[in-house]
């Protein structure tokens, strides 16, 4: 059967066939779709609103919008078929669904306008924006301060990639430890949480008045973080006896007392809520030396002062490393 319209083309349905079917939709196919890039970081900005993970989705999506059907019931569906930010094309096939009538598949081509703009993140991080300080400090000796750091960067990388508002805009070393300025408040605030987990650690939270912005005052925040010197290889008093640290985990202790015997372990709340006290951070390094075996004990010497004692336990080299304060020796 032949359209009823053109009388050329096989009818599809209502007596029209597919091209008279698709000019009685009034449908108007868009020339060009404009497209802004930024040429720091390749984010798209279409429909005024930039996408940072440059999905063609976003660009169906926003063709889409500019494809326009006479015939309220009908509805259009965009996929992409090709790309070319070069040859400033695109070519996609608009799926066409007439319900009760026909659905049909048009492939188009269209030129694509593109401008070379430097989004919103990439003028913060070039101007190094930023909402919130971070500071790494620690008690003593600078004891945690790198591990710190290090926790700092690989944690926030994890979620760095997926919210473009996220993003560390500098890391200052001082004396006194690390700043790290940070382009988001909310991932400082979260960050500053992942390490007192990870950590021992204070906060102190402070805020300045730094302008206004969107009509409203703004301020920067300062998540002050103190190493409490709680780290592997510290002599502290617990509960009136010493021991050493032997681990430190997200939510536990475990600590060794003087002379070999099996260690403990103790929530690190508990602990940081006891009348602890750290003796000593960087205690003294011995290498003692293995002067008899016996079963589940071994006798060993200090080469600095001579002594010779029994440590309970079982060492099957000769030297025996140990840290030694105050007359007393722990052991790994």
């Amino acid at each position: 059967m032949k359209c009823v319209k053109c009388g050329i083309r096989d009818a599809l349905a209502r007596g029209l066939c597919r091209e008279c079917l698709i000019d009685s939709l009034h449908i108007e196919f868009p020339q060009s779709l404009d497209l802004q890039i930024c040429p720091k970081c390749g984010a798209r900005k279409l429909k005024n609103r930039w996408e940072y993970n440059r999905s063609d989705a976003s660009i169906a999506k926003a063709l889409e919008s500019k494809i326009h059907a006479g015939e309220r019931d009908a509805s259009i569906h965009v996929d992409m078929d090709s790309i070319s930010i070069e040859r400033r094309s695109a070519s996609y096939s608009a799926k066409i669904d007439w319900p009760g009538v026909a659905q049909m598949e048009v492939p188009g081509t269209i030129e694509l306008v593109v401008s070379r703009i430097s989004c919103p993140q990439c003028n913060k991080l070039t101007g190094s924006y930023y909402e919130a300080i971070l500071q790494l400090r620690s008690v003593s000796e600078k004891i945690g301060l790198e591990e710190m750091l290090q926790f700092s960067t690989k944690a926030f990388s994890r979620y760095e990639s997926i919210e473009r508002g996220s993003f560390i805009s500098k890391v200052e070393k001082k004396d006194e430890g690390y700043d790290i300025y940070m382009g988001n408040n909310s991932d400082a605030k979260k960050l500053a949480s992942l390490i007192q987990d990870r950590f021992s650690t204070s906060l102190k939270v402070s805020k300045t008045l730094a302008g206004r912005k969107n009509g409203e005052d703004f301020y920067r925040y300062t998540y002050s973080l103190r190493h409490l010197g709680i780290s592997k290889g510290a002599v502290v008093s617990y509960r009136g006896s010493p021991y050493i640290i032997l681990e430190v985990t997200s939510g536990r202790l475990k600590l060794a007392p003087p002379g070999g015997s099996q260690g403990i372990s103790v929530m690190k709340k508990e602990f940081l809520n006891s009348d602890y006290q750290v003796l000593a951070i960087l205690p003294e390094h011995r290498d003692l030396i293995v002067v008899s075996r016996r079963e589940e004990e071994t006798e060993v010497m200090d080469p600095v002062t001579y002594s010779v004692f029994t440590v309970r336990r079982k060492e099957a080299s000769d030297v025996v490393h140990a840290s030694c304060f105050n007359d007393q020796y722990f052991f790994d």
